[in-house]
């Protein structure tokens, strides 16, 4: 299994993993949803700002950058040249600048941003980068800044269904998962200066195996308009022990 920060950013510097990366995101149903409820979650609250000024931390091939609405300007980072060369052939506009920086190390000023947005990141790190990758953050962000990243659900209690669904036995290039359990994650939040805004559901486990059996029934209807429908109820109706990934929104906060 890859834990270590130093081996995370090698794997996904690989040409392999990055040329193949967008295929993995969205190769079923389920995780062409997942995606779209992402992006309207963090496109709902992007329409608060105006002229912000936005950076988005790990854009990989820009699964979510070109999806973003807002008006400014925005800066993506990422520690993969790999990825960041990728994304810089699909996204060429003077909205997007894009470098090679990692989370653990953000070479802006004080206060830079209006808004940060980094999915994919620190769901991937142990308690103690976690709360290196969150100082980092808190330092670039402005006052009343939006912070939006998303994270394993601890309260998720349906987890059979995860060994159900594994289609391929686990294998070195496994990715590490945090366990941090959220209420601890929410004190070390606002311990670090973030007030919480809302936790929103993204991924519903026992969906991916509706769309699995959709697919195999080959019911196209089903897939693309019952499906959505679904997962969007599911969304609107939150239930956190039955979701396994969750949305956090906070800002940070004025004081301190």
């Amino acid at each position: 299994m890859i834990e270590e920060e130093e081996k995370l950013m090698d794997y996904y510097n690989r040409k392999e993993v990055v040329d193949s990366y967008e295929q993995v995101r969205f190769n079923t149903p389920f995780k062409k949803a997942n995606h779209e409820v992402e992006i309207s979650i963090i496109n709902a609250y992007l329409k608060e700002y105006s002229n912000i000024k936005l950076l988005e931390i790990g854009v990989g091939t820009g699964r979510v950058t070109r999806n973003l609405i807002f008006t400014g300007k925005g800066i993506g980072v990422d520690s993969s040249e790999n990825m960041l060369n990728n994304i810089r052939k699909k996204i060429y506009n003077k909205k997007w600048s894009f470098i090679k920086q990692n989370i653990f190390n953000l070479n802006f000023p004080k206060s830079s941003f209006d808004v940060v947005i980094t999915l994919r990141v620190i769901r991937h790190f142990d308690n103690g980068s976690i709360r290196k990758a969150l100082k980092q953050i808190h330092n670039v962000l402005k006052k009343g800044g939006l912070l939006i990243f998303d994270m394993p659900n601890s309260d998720y209690n349906c987890r059979y269904l995860n060994k159900l669904l594994e289609t391929k036995k686990k294998n070195k290039n496994e990715i590490y998962e945090s366990k941090i359990p959220i209420n601890l994650l929410v004190n070390e939040l606002t311990a670090l200066g973030f007030n919480i805004i809302d936790i929103k559901p993204i991924k519903f486990e026992y969906l991916r195996l509706v769309s699995y059996l959709a697919e195999i029934l080959k019911i196209k209807w089903f897939m693309n308009v019952v499906f959505n429908y679904i997962y969007k109820k599911e969304v609107s109706c939150y239930n956190n022990k039955k979701c396994s990934d969750i949305l956090i929104i906070s800002k940070k906060s004025f004081f301190g």
